[in-house]
């Protein structure tokens, strides 16, 4: 994950957005939304060594958003707060727990849903909606880092060093 080139990030990060945009479909019946996309970002610009620049965020964004038809800027705008948190916060982050790391995670998804949310669709925004979405990306969250932790031949198939 460390070398990773821009190609290969955008490209990891089209297959996301594919994937997303047909689960999205299926989680909204059940009041929910993961922005797969933009946690699979966070965690690419959290493994990388040197990270995401702002301009390679701020492109990637705006691909996303160009692909994804949201309002033009909306994923450029959060893929580059997230890059600079995670840039700012890079070598406190070492000092966490991998729960303590889920629960950021979980919470800058929740706050990507409902900025999109009050940015895109404010007349059917719900507390309901964001507390699931809260839910579900912590429960995913912990889930991967639980799969990451005791099952270490997965990073090994992935190519993945910490």
């Amino acid at each position: 994950m460390n070398n990773i080139g821009y190609l290969r990030i955008f490209f990891i990060i089209l297959v996301t957005l594919f994937f997303e945009n047909i689960l999205s479909a299926l989680f909204l019946k059940f009041n929910f939304y993961i922005p797969f996309t933009f946690l699979v970002f966070s965690y690419i610009h959290y493994k990388k060594t040197n990270g995401i620049s702002a301009t390679g965020s701020f492109f990637i964004g705006i691909l996303v958003d160009l692909i994804s038809q949201n309002p033009f800027g909306l994923n450029a705008l959060m893929f580059c707060l997230m890059a600079l948190i995670i840039s700012y916060y890079k070598n406190i982050f070492k000092l966490f727990s991998y729960f303590q790391i889920c629960i950021f995670f979980s919470l800058s998804a929740t706050f990507y849903v409902g900025f999109t949310n009050l940015i895109s669709n404010i007349g059917i925004f719900s507390y309901t909606n964001l507390f699931s979405s809260l839910l579900a990306s912590f429960i995913l969250c912990i889930s991967l880092s639980f799969i990451n932790l005791y099952n270490p031949r997965i990073k090994n198939r992935l190519g993945i060093r910490d």
